[in-house]
């Protein structure tokens, strides 16, 4: 039983010195494209950001807006130039005006549209697109080595 395990790991050795070139060009490459494309700086994750980037200028243009109708209302209410809306909101009504209650509607607050929508587009989220990325790597080397021990065993010596 030792000789056995002697030779597994004498062929695990001649193994990684024969094909040495190929696994580290494998791995050097799959790695790089972890860098490049998976990594927290990577190509996705500016994807996300550029698109986050949008939503949150998108918010600001919507608040600045917001802000100014805001203002130029507070502006007319100093001056003591009240809309109409307002006053019949208020509950003051004018001589000779009419209240019409409706029963049976309930207050139900109308669903807002978000504007922060999941910037992410991609099928799956992109820690989980690490996750698989590596694991496919590792299958990658592995499927690598055993494909050249198995041509080892087959060459004659």
């Amino acid at each position: 039983m030792q000789r056995l395990n002697f030779q597994v790991r004498e062929s695990f050795i001649t193994l990684a010195s024969q094909h040495r070139w190929l696994i580290f060009a494998v791995v050097f490459v799959l790695a790089t494209v972890y860098m490049f494309i998976f990594s927290k700086s990577g190509l996705l994750e500016r994807i996300n950001l550029e698109k986050d980037k949008k939503i949150v200028n998108k918010e600001i243009e919507a608040l600045k807006s917001e802000n100014n109708r805001l203002h130029q209302l507070l502006s007319r209410y100093r001056k003591g130039d009240f809309p109409r809306e307002d006053i019949v909101q208020s509950g003051y009504l004018r001589p000779g005006e009419k209240v019409i209650f409706f029963r049976g509607l309930e207050d139900t607050a109308v669903p807002q549209n978000d504007m922060r929508l999941s910037a992410t587009e991609f099928p799956v989220s992109l820690p989980y697109m690490r996750i698989i990325w590596i694991a496919i790597s590792a299958v990658v080397v592995l499927v690598i080595i055993l494909h050249s021990r198995k041509h080892k065993d087959q060459v004659p010596l």
